[in-house]
């Protein structure tokens, strides 16, 4: 399969993340981003809740939103 898109992540955020999964966690973030780069036309399921945590309760706590809001606002300040 020919590579459709390619995948920048910013800083070392997705990484540091990702090094603190589980393996059967890794394989399937690993497996949406192959279908992400590599399919025309992606099904929403597959982009619709792309989080950079996992939550462990029901409620998002304000801190997590908080950093979250931050880090938008960096990338957006600095891709201008």
């Amino acid at each position: 399969m020919n590579q459709l898109r390619e995948l920048i992540f910013y800083r070392s955020y997705f990484y540091d993340f990702f090094d603190k999964q589980p393996e059967n966690v890794k394989e399937k973030i690993d497996y949406v981003l192959f279908l992400i780069t590599h399919i025309d036309r992606v099904p929403v399921h597959f982009l619709k809740h792309l989080n950079g945590y996992q939550k462990k309760t029901q409620k998002t706590s304000l801190q997590e939103i908080e950093m979250a809001n931050k880090l938008m606002q960096e990338y957006f300040s600095t891709t201008k």
